[in-house]
């Protein structure tokens, strides 16, 4: 999959040393650690993100 990078995200000080810390604990980086916390909750919600798909890969929002 290709990656790409994307505006800031805006986290409480407690928030990124909790990501810090359990991406150590997991031998990730932040990066790789918020990735694989996305792609495990796309896998478990799957039927929801197919539906989001359909509206997000429509014509109308393609710009996004």
């Amino acid at each position: 999959m290709e990656k790409t990078k994307h505006a800031s995200v805006y986290l409480e000080e407690s928030q990124i040393r909790y990501l810090k810390l359990q991406a150590m604990l997991n031998n990730f980086n932040v990066s790789e650690y918020l990735r694989c916390l996305i792609d495990e909750d796309m896998e478990t919600n799957n039927d929801i993100c197919k539906e989001y798909e359909k509206v997000l890969y429509t014509d109308n929002f393609k710009t996004l």
